[in-house]
């Protein structure tokens, strides 16, 4: 499918985000046999924002409870 070269590249697999967060995020069923599956960059970006905002509330929450 992807020629090979030297290049470096991030990504994640679009199977194993739907086991660690929920089926759409990826763009069709696990082994669909007519289908190549590939991350939802959509429900990524949510689960993403919700987690840093959780992180943001417990950073301030700590910060309020040093002073």
């Amino acid at each position: 499918m992807f020629a090979g070269d030297d290049i470096e590249r991030w990504g994640f697999l679009a199977h194993e985000l739907q086991e660690a967060m929920i089926d759409s995020a990826a763009s069709c069923p696990k082994d669909a046999p007519d289908a190549i599956q590939s991350p939802n960059p959509w429900t990524i970006i949510a689960a993403l924002t919700k987690t840093l905002q959780e992180a943001m509330a417990r950073i301030e929450m700590l910060e309020a409870a040093a002073r």
